[in-house]
């Protein structure tokens, strides 16, 4: 979303002018064979390659939208890192910072929700000590020990299948790997509570 849109040139020249009285003697303003006008001209310039980089950064502020500051947001977030390495188009790294950004304020299983869903995938997290009544999921994980509500179940990342269409890369994986999930496997993981275990089926 652009907030800020620039004046042209000559828009800023009549700007700059109107701050000049009027009468004989400033007539000259308006005259482009004179010293001052040119004088006004050169500093209309340069006011609006100030003007043009302030709109830009103020354009950019939003990461959805973000060129200009791309190397800077990935500099505050460490990026790439190891569960998000660094991409090979703009909307990709967008994606990427957005993802980081979003991460360090899960802290609940609804934020954990949220942040699979940014990556576009809609994924359950299960208690263990509920997951395995009848009629059981495969594969069937026995519920009985109490430590098993520190264990969550998660399915929906599909790691196992691929996310592009043929032609496939090279080297070829014969069942695919789904990059994406495998991305939001790493990140649940380092965010994760220590004492609990996030199972993927």
């Amino acid at each position: 979303m652009k907030l800020l849109f620039n004046k042209t040139k000559e828009k800023i020249r009549i700007l700059l002018n109107q701050f000049l009285p009027n009468g004989d003697f400033w007539n000259a303003k308006r005259d482009n064979s004179t010293n001052l006008y040119k004088l006004i001209n050169a500093l209309s310039a340069e006011y609006k390659r100030v003007k043009d980089l302030l709109y830009s950064i103020v354009n950019n502020r939003y990461v959805d939208d973000t060129e200009l500051l791309l190397e800077q947001w990935e500099k505050d977030l460490n990026l790439p890192d190891e569960c998000l390495p660094l991409a090979d188009t703009i909307s990709e790294r967008q994606k990427n910072i957005l993802l980081k950004y979003t991460a360090k304020g899960v802290q609940t299983k609804a934020d954990f929700l949220a942040l699979a869903n940014k990556l576009g995938f809609s994924i359950t997290i299960t208690s263990l000590s509920t997951f395995a009544y009848p009629p059981y999921a495969v594969p069937f994980i026995p519920n009985s020990s109490p430590e098993n509500k520190f264990v969550a179940i998660i399915e929906g990342l599909n790691l196992n299948e691929a996310s592009e269409l043929p032609p496939y890369d090279v080297p070829f994986t014969p069942f695919g790997v789904n990059t994406q999930g495998l991305a939001l496997q790493c990140i649940l993981n380092k965010l994760k509570p220590a004492n609990v275990l996030f199972i993927y089926i």
